[in-house]
């Protein structure tokens, strides 16, 4: 056995723009009719990280990261919420280097909701009580390296519930509001 620092083949820092969307089933309930609405939102962000890559066999890494992530959504409905959230998270991510400059990577990230700001809520849901605060879910993606530049990409699909359950006895339900998604594409520096 090679002690982890003889392991560890890189540290990179990262910096990134994200477009994270969402959609949510609403259903809208009163004493005359039922009916159900599919809200989508989505809005650029960006994400900035460190990693460390630590070589497990040739070709293949275990990258761990820490990050901080800001995502905004700007409702495609009438009601025109805007809403921001700010995250601190870890990604644990498997990666595969299919050639020398050019790897697939697989994994798992974790969120922790640190800030949120919005400019009109969803009526009977205040800004405490609405969302979750966590976020996790599966991440895929390429990274193709040049010298110590990393151009990459990256797909999150969020697992996590994001809007904790409303009053029962309220006029509007949600349902089905884990349907979160976010691309990331950017530059990482390598620093060994």
């Amino acid at each position: 056995f090679t002690s982890l620092s003889a392991q560890v083949k890189q540290m990179r820092v990262h910096a990134g723009g994200n477009f994270y969307w969402w959609s949510i089933d609403k259903e809208n309930r009163d004493l005359f009719f039922n009916d159900m609405a599919t809200i989508e939102n989505g809005n650029f962000g960006f994400d900035l990280g460190y990693s460390v890559g630590i070589s497990l066999r040739e070709k293949i890494y275990l990258n761990i990261g820490a990050h901080f992530r800001k995502k905004r959504l700007s409702s495609f409905d009438p009601s025109n919420t805007r809403q921001t959230f700010s995250y601190l998270g870890l990604s644990p991510t498997f990666s595969y280097a299919i050639i020398p400059n050019f790897s697939i990577r697989g994994g798992l990230y974790y969120d922790y909701l640190i800030a949120q700001t919005a400019s009109n809520f969803v009526t009977g849901m205040n800004q405490e009580e609405a969302f979750s605060a966590f976020d996790y879910g599966a991440i895929g993606g390429l990274t193709f390296r040049l010298k110590r530049i990393e151009l990459f990409t990256d797909l999150n699909i969020g697992l996590s519930t994001l809007i904790i359950a409303a009053d029962p006895m309220s006029p509007e339900n949600f349902t089905n509001v884990n349907n979160s998604r976010s691309i990331t594409v950017g530059l990482a520096y390598i620093l060994d």
